[in-house]
């Protein structure tokens, strides 16, 4: 990997020619990277659109949170009871149900 050396690659979408240095043919072999078919330019273009259509910053808006598909409404969690105990009364009550036997 030593006797690398800077290559000149015509970009596929502009078709102007750009140079892909020995550093980054370093950098995209150790990280298993193809390489790249776009200059720069092109590439940040292509990011640029890709944003803009999605509506934000990558998949997150511009505020940093994550969009909803539709609009969330609150529901606020209805409060359950407390259980009875053995004798019918609610737990925490202090009066007792007399036994007529």
């Amino acid at each position: 990997m030593g006797d690398l050396k800077d290559e000149q690659r015509t970009c596929d979408r502009c078709k102007q020619p750009f140079l892909f240095t020995a550093g980054e043919q370093a950098f995209f072999s150790s990280k298993g990277f193809t390489p790249p078919k776009r200059c720069k330019t092109c590439r940040d273009a292509l990011k640029a659109e890709r944003e803009a259509k999605a509506g934000g910053v990558g998949a997150t808006g511009a505020d940093g949170y994550a969009k909803a598909p539709y609009p969330v409404q609150y529901q606020a969690p209805t409060p359950t009871p407390p259980p009875d105990d053995d004798y019918g009364n609610r737990k925490g009550s202090k009066r007792r149900r007399r036994n007529d036997d």
